[in-house]
């Protein structure tokens, strides 16, 4: 977007700026709407018109269209494309321009400034001219609705000082935030009695780090005997120490002693027996080796045993004959082989069977669906052809069309008999008005001078039946008024509840009662018609001359209109006349039809009496009935071949059967039996072939055994010759004394490994176990005291060790006094943070409290000439205050709360709060001021008392109000009220009426 060379000039402060013009593109439900705006502006529509889409509007062009996050409203249209417009604003100083803003960029919307020299701004532009103040502070200010107005009770002064200062100085309310802001982190940092803030707790700290750091000064001098202390301690500890180790390691011994005296004592024994056995030669594990040998020769004799009894058992199935001969047997492998197409065609045949039983019930069902009387064989004769089917539709089609044009006919005969009935009425109620001939032409001759007998007779008579029908006028009027009341309660409740189940249909449970409302208003101008015909009618008996004139005028016209009457009564019967010619040719035609449907039914077997309207149906079924015959036909011929084919391959199983003296078994079995023959034969061939196999197997098996058992016996007989025996009674006496030489050789190395030189010359020392044991207790009561010894001295000597490192290093000293320095740098900078929001905080209550004395009474002053006005001189004070709400002072000096107003005297004093507001920043922000039914809940008197304030207010800023009731806009001029077309919202965009930048 390009933008002038030219400087742009800034808004001045208190520079007036109004709206000229709305143009939406779309915004809610308004599509291309214009609208032209004045100095004091009165926009009227009923509920669901346009006023809350028109108020958004303004308010999105001017600070951006609402975010996904606000809870305002978006109004994004549903059935256009386009979103937002423009607004044609004019300023004293820039003169008219044009704001515009559409969908496009952020979520605001991209807005755009055309002012009149042809310069472009976006953003910045807007916020110059709208200076500082925002969205929400313009809500608070300039534009107010009901839900505003209730709220005034719990308005205290404080707020009203505060939300005056903070709009007057920014725009905004964000010096009432930073305040509240600086309180709260004032109170975080420091309270005189409190423990939790911020300063309170680093004093407190600092407190304590003092006591500890003079504790630490003090422990530094005893450093020189803490050192002399500790070296004697060592000393000590090391000579104790190589004490309890000779005593552990003497007790150690005696323990070992105590707890293997027995091994030791059996050492002895086997040393002794070691030196009575002789040398002599026995084969390693001598004895073991022999008995596996023999255990292994008993082994093979049984396994050999074995191996013949089952060789016994093969030769014997080997002499057995089989079942059934070899060349029997391509004949079961072929019919076992054709068992598929065997069950093939039983089931084909049962498919079959199912197949003719559905179909002939679904011609069972066709025939009694249709009552045909003919057989099933006769239905191939039934014309079914294309030409009988497009026979049916033109008939039923032309039958339906002369059916609909009959009734329409009676429809437009009903109508032109009640037209007819109704001018019939018309005419004989014209008739009652006219005068008789006699007494007409006697008035032709006499009007001037005065009226006869007869005339009076007549107006007295005419007199009385206008009374009488204005009364019954009046009773009706009455019902209807309630009746209307009714409804539109009825449809309220409807909306209400429509509105919060989110279901707008119930909108139109208001239509009876707008429509109700019509018709009484049309009874209402009846009323008033009649009234005045009456009073018209009501003249003294004195003004015969032009009475008469007036009565012979009228019925002149009611002549007129009786002929009149006359002539379209005569229409009329003409038209019912042609209507009724209409009516006798459709029923010649629809003869004809019959005829032709008849014909058609005869032709397709139907009953006589059938419907013409299931022709269609009949035709279909007639056509299924037809094909099933077909279909059936087929089937039986099928059935027959399966059962020839099947029957054939039975007999040749069953001769197979017979021949072989085999029982004969049911049809289904065959084939398991011809399977099961086949299985006993290769299982029989499979015995044969694995008795063979196992016959082999068996002999080389023994064999090996035979082999085997021949060198465990040469085994056996070289453990003898190695022995020097030659019984097996005389080895195994050798084996035992050799066994036993060994076992005592090894338990004489183990002991050898198992004791120590010092434990084994020990044990030579004592001549009992008993003599141990009292050498082991004096040796542990030594122990005891010396660990004791050293477990005090250790604990002294740690204890010393840790002071002297405390006094070595000085770290406690230092980090505590590091610490303390660390604790009052850190109070010293909360406390300059706590004096800054102090100093700031109270400042800001200064010049609050500067604005309160200087702009309050004006404002409060303002209200209460408002005040004054609107209340039509009824209340006269207000009085704001610290400590209380708002209260006001009534004319006879009596004061109230706002809280005890009614809800419209809370109203009115919360607009002249709202007024005042707006008048004392007129010198800062003179902005359109938006109100939308302020004056709902006022009486009549103070409606206008209201009214008369918006034109007082409209002479400083420009006021745009939103009405629904009719009352208050009948006190403002045609020019001043725009009216909202709830029929001419939904229009199209109309392009060519787009303004171009």
């Amino acid at each position: 977007m390009s933008e002038s060379s030219s400087a742009p000039r800034s808004r001045k402060e208190g520079e007036r700026m109004k709206v000229t013009g709305i143009h939406i593109y779309a915004y809610g439900k308004l599509i291309n709407r214009r609208y032209t705006m004045k100095e004091l502006q009165v926009i009227f529509g009923e509920n669901e018109a346009g006023k809350s889409t028109i108020m958004s509007f303004i308010h999105s062009v001017l600070f951006g269209f609402p975010t996904k996050q606000q809870s305002l409203p978006r109004y994004e249209p549903k059935t256009s494309s386009e979103y937002g417009g423009f607004l044609l604003v004019s300023t004293p100083s820039e003169g008219e321009i044009r704001i515009e803003r559409k969908r496009g960029g952020p979520a605001a919307g991209t807005v755009t400034l055309q002012y009149e020299d042809g310069r472009v701004e976006g953003e910045e532009g807007l916020h110059r001219l709208l200076g500082t103040i925002d969205r929400r502070t313009y809500g608070n200010i300039f534009s107010f609705d009901l839900e505003g107005l209730q709220g005034i009770h719990r308005l205290k002064k404080e707020d009203l000082n505060r939300f005056l200062f903070s709009a007057g100085s920014t725009g905004t309310d964000s010096l009432m935030q930073m305040e509240q802001a600086w309180k709260k982190e004032q109170e975080q940092l420091f309270k005189r009695s409190g423990r939790k803030p911020v300063i309170n707790a680093l004093f407190a700290e600092l407190t304590s780090l003092e006591k500890k750091l003079k504790e630490a000064k003090g422990r530094n001098d005893r450093y020189a005997p803490l050192h002399v202390e500790k070296e004697e301690a060592g000393t000590r500890i090391e000579q104790l120490d190589q004490k309890l180790k000779v005593l552990q390691e003497r007790k150690h011994a005696l323990v070992q002693i105590r707890e293997n005296w027995d091994a030791l004592s059996e050492r002895v024994y086997t040393s002794e027996r070691l030196e009575q056995i002789d040398d002599f030669p026995f084969p390693e594990k001598g004895l073991h080796r022999l008995d596996e040998c023999k255990r292994e020769i008993r082994k093979v004799e049984a396994q050999i045993e074995t191996l013949q009894h089952k060789r016994d058992i093969f030769l014997e199935r080997l002499e057995g004959d089989p079942i059934v001969g070899e060349g029997e047997r391509s004949f079961l492998e072929e019919k076992v082989a054709s068992q598929t197409s065997f069950q093939k065609w039983i089931h084909d045949l049962e498919d079959h069977r199912r197949e003719v039983a559905a179909i002939e019930s679904g011609i069972r069902e066709i025939r009694r669906e249709l009552s045909l009387s003919m057989e099933v064989e006769e239905a191939a004769s039934i014309n079914i052809s294309f030409s009988m089917n497009e026979r049916i539709n033109d008939a039923i089609e032309e039958k339906t069309e002369i059916l609909h044009e009959r009734e329409h006919n009676r429809k437009k005969r009903a109508e032109a008999q009640a037209i007819r009935e109704r001018i019939e009425r018309d005419c004989d109620a014209a008739e009652s008005r006219l005068m008789e001939e006699e007494a007409f032409q006697d008035l032709q001759r006499k009007m001037k001078k005065g009226l006869s007998e007869g005339q009076r007779t007549w107006l007295r008579d005419r007199l009385g039946e206008e009374e009488r029908m204005l009364a019954g006028d009046r009773k009706t009027y009455v019902g209807q008024k309630k009746i209307t009341f009714s409804l539109l309660f009825i449809g309220l409740i409807l909306t209400l509840w429509g509105m919060w189940s989110g279901s707008w249909i119930m909108f139109l449970a208001l239509l009876p009662g707008f429509m109700s409302m019509f018709s009484l208003k049309q009874s209402r101008s009846r009323i008033i018609a009649r009234e005045k015909r009456l009073q018209s009618m009501e003249r003294p008996e004195g003004e015969a001359s032009s009475d008469s004139q007036r009565l012979y005028d009228e019925q002149l016209e009611y002549r007129s209109q009786w002929k009149q009457l006359i002539l379209k009564l005569e229409e009329t019967e003409g038209s019912l006349a042609g209507i009724m010619e209409e009516e006798r040719y459709l029923e010649d035609r629809l003869k004809k039809v019959d005829d032709g449907l008849a014909a058609i039914v005869s032709e397709l077997r139907l009953p006589v009496d059938f419907q013409w309207k299931w022709l269609r149906e009949a035709y279909t079924r007639l056509k299924e009935l037809v094909t099933l015959h077909d279909r059936m036909t087929i089937l039986h011929d099928e059935i027959r071949g399966a059962e020839s084919r099947i029957e054939a391959y039975t007999g040749e199983c069953r001769e197979w059967f017979n021949r072989h003296g085999i029982e004969a078994v049911p049809l289904e079995e065959i084939h398991g039996k011809m399977k099961e023959l086949l299985k006993q034969m290769d299982k029989e061939e499979l015995k044969r072939n694995h008795a063979k196999e196992e016959i082999a197997q068996i002999r080389m098996d023994m064999q090996s055994l035979e082999i085997e058992r021949s060198k465990l016996e040469e085994e056996v007989r070289d453990l003898f010759s190695y022995a020097g025996t030659e019984t097996e009674e005389a080895y195994r006496r050798t084996g035992q004394l050799a066994e036993e030489k060994r076992e005592l050789l090894q338990a004489y190395r183990f002991m050898e490994k198992r004791f120590q030189p010092d434990i084994l010359s020990a044990f030579t020392e004592f001549a009992s176990k008993d003599v141990v044991e009292k050498e082991i207790l004096l040796v542990s009561n030594e122990i005891d005291e010396c660990s004791r010894s050293i477990s005090t001295l250790q604990e002294k000597a740690a204890t010393l060790a840790y002071e002297l490192q405390v006094l070595e290093e000085g770290t406690e000293y230092s980090v505590l006094l590091q610490q303390f320095e660390g604790k009052k740098a850190e109070i010293l900078e909360k406390i300059q943070r706590w004096s800054a929001v102090t100093l700031a905080r109270t400042a800001l209550e200064n010049t609050m409290e500067h604005y309160q004395q200087t702009k309050m009474p004006r404002l409060i002053g303002e209200a209460e000439q408002y005040f004054l006005k609107l209340t039509n001189g009824r209340y006269r004070k207000i009085h704001v205050t610290d400590e209380e709400m708002i209260t006001v002072a009534r004319e006879d000096g009596q004061v109230f709360q706002a809280v005890e107003l009614s809800q419209g005297t809370k109203e009115q004093l919360y607009i002249a709060i709202r007024f005042a507001l707006i008048s004392s920043l007129k010198e800062i922000y003179d902005l359109p001021v938006i109100i939308d039914d302020a004056a709902v809940n006022f009486d009549e008197g103070r409606t206008t008392a209201f009214i008369e304030a918006l034109v007082k207010l409209s002479k400083n800023h420009q006021v745009l109000y939103f009405t629904c009731h009719q009352a208050v806009v009948e006190t403002f001029e045609t020019a001043e009220v725009i009216k909202l077309d709830e029929q001419t919202i939904e229009v199209g965009l109309d392009e060519s009426r787009r303004v171009p930048l």
